[in-house]
């Protein structure tokens, strides 16, 4: 055990210096990359996410998960296996986007309102590309199509739930009753103190997942500048020649990061081949989502196994889906297709009108719950 330690730390030195080297080689390419990709984060990341991140934390800390636990179990368990209050993670997960459905999921595990089982069940199926970065990124922004966009979310949800069904009754690790955790939720914060915890929560999640999304632009820029996703490329392309070289480097490039590849995939194919490899990669969301879905769950104990494994049935699941979506609904004509796209303008609305849009949305979500949760105390009453 020492031995693959000392393998281990040699190795990650080595990477680093390597790393080191080339941003003072490829200097030029790294801060090009790392610009564009502040510049998603101020216009799109924090406007589309911090609301829901927010009013995600406010939904759990206000009691409503347990009050609507008992009349969504009639759905969440026949179909995931789950309690009723991870419903607010499976919701959130759906329409909001990377990685809030995660970040409740580890909450509510956190609260003792589900299971460690439930929450690494609804982990493999609740992380997904919410509709404003697919409709409005990828649909309108880069294929300008909304026809396309509804596609992919279509996508998207429809492997999302087929996954969280398979997975909610295949995996059984640490498998114990929900109703036992319920009974056991904390002593509730004042309104006032849950806002402050909601709030200063939210952006510390932001910073760590702006850092990634910053940190993961340079490693591709990296990668592609020192040819290293190239010669990966054609080695691929030698063993199956019926791939196209520059297809296979845009993958390679969303499998690290998922807009790159995303953005430069449909350039370079087929209209159909080009939209399912954006399907695949949609489901797959890149190695920097995943880290910041790490970053969210290594202090909750919960199993990371579920998750990728979920998202490696996810990326099949998507691309099969929209393949079959993409073959019986007529799409725009290829040469309509990326005519206006450009890195910097990734969304059709602007930073400011995404974060009205999306705080409105989390309002009404909020007052969705409370609705529901009012509608079941009275039902309660009645009984």
């Amino acid at each position: 055990m020492p031995e693959k330690k000392k393998i281990f730390e040699y190795l990650s030195f080595v990477i680093t210096l390597i790393g080191f080297a080339g941003l003072l080689i490829f200097t030029s390419d790294c801060i090009n990359s790392a610009k564009k990709a502040v510049d998603m984060c101020l216009n799109i990341i924090i406007p589309s996410l911090f609301p829901f991140f927010i009013f995600s934390s406010l939904i759990i800390s206000s009691g409503i998960c347990e009050k609507i636990q008992r009349p969504m179990e009639k759905i969440m368990k026949p179909l995931f296996n789950v309690s009723g209050a991870c419903s607010a993670a499976f919701i959130l997960g759906i329409l909001s986007g990377f990685p809030v459905g995660a970040k409740t999921a580890v909450t509510l595990y956190e609260k003792r309102l589900c299971s460690k089982t439930e929450a690494e069940r609804v982990l493999a199926f609740c992380n997904n590309a919410g509709p404003f970065f697919i409709l409005g990124t990828v649909g309108v922004g880069m294929w300008q199509s909304s026809k396309a966009g509804w596609i992919l979310w279509s996508a998207q949800a429809i492997s999302a739930i087929l996954t969280g069904i398979i997975f909610g009754h295949l995996w059984k690790r640490h498998d114990h009753p929900s109703k036992t955790y319920a009974a056991s939720a904390k002593k509730r914060l004042s309104p006032s103190k849950n806002l402050f915890s909601a709030v200063s929560g939210s952006a510390a999640s932001m910073v760590s997942i702006c850092a990634f999304i910053i940190f993961f632009a340079v490693i591709v820029a990296l990668l592609q500048a020192s040819g290293i996703i190239g010669g990966f490329a054609s080695l691929i392309c030698k063993i199956f020649p019926s791939l196209s070289e520059k297809t296979t480097e845009n993958i390679l490039s969303g499998f690290f990061e998922m807009t790159t590849g995303i953005a430069a995939v449909g350039n370079n194919t087929p209209l159909v081949q080009g939209l399912t490899v954006t399907g695949a990669l949609l489901g797959w969301a890149g190695l920097s989502v995943h880290c910041q879905v790490l970053s969210v769950v290594h202090e909750s104990g919960l199993s990371t196994r579920p998750y990728f494994y979920g998202k490696l049935m996810q990326t099949a699941l998507s691309a099969t889906i929209t393949f079959l979506f993409s073959v019986f609904f007529t799409l725009p004509d290829k040469k309509d297709v990326f005519i206006n796209y450009s890195t910097s303008g990734l969304s059709p609305f602007s930073a400011s009108e995404l974060f009205a849009l999306c705080t409105a949305i989390s309002i009404f979500l909020l007052c969705a719950f409370a609705i529901v949760s009012e509608l079941t105390d009275k039902k309660k009453e009645k009984n």
